[in-house]
Formats: C-alpha cells, structure tokens, sequence
C-alpha cells in the first residue's frame, strides 16, 4: 500500500524508462580525451626540447654566443623561440 506516500513523489512508468543508454555520447568524450592527452604531451616534449636548448647556451662564453648571433641576454628568448616554434 503507498498511501503513506505523497502524491507528488510517487514514482510513474514514464520515469523508469531511461531515454538514453547510459553510455551514449562516450565516443565523442573519448576521442576528446585522446586529443587533450595528444596536446599535452606534445607541450611537454616542446618544453623539453626549449629546455635543453636553453641548457646547451647557457655554459657558452660570451663569444661563442656572439659566433651564434645572441647575446646572453638573448638566451632566455632563443629558448623560448625554440618553445614556440612550429613542430
């Protein structure tokens, strides 16, 4: 007996039928997710490579610096070129 119960939470037939099944639209999520994990690991390998750049001019005297065209100011800037660059 559901008397007990109030009228407006009583369950109906309509509201047990799941329109969707419950996995629907997990495709899409998962080539979304791919595509995000592709983007970030491909940051991560561009920021090692500026990294190591940066850390290959670094020890050079101020002249084999200027035999590449940079200053040593100019270090910080080519590494992040290297960051930005196209792949």
């Amino acid at each position: 007996m559901t008397a007990w119960l109030p009228t407006s939470s009583r369950l109906k037939f309509d509201d047990l039928i799941i329109s969707k099944p419950p996995f629907a639209g997990a495709l899409p999520r998962l080539r979304r997710a791919a595509h995000n994990m592709r983007e970030i690991l491909s940051i991560c390998s561009r920021a090692q490579i500026a990294a190591h750049h940066y850390e290959q001019l670094k020890p050079l005297s101020d002249t084999d610096l200027a035999a590449k065209g940079l200053t040593r100011g100019d270090v910080p800037r080519a590494a992040f070129r290297k960051l930005t660059e196209d792949s």
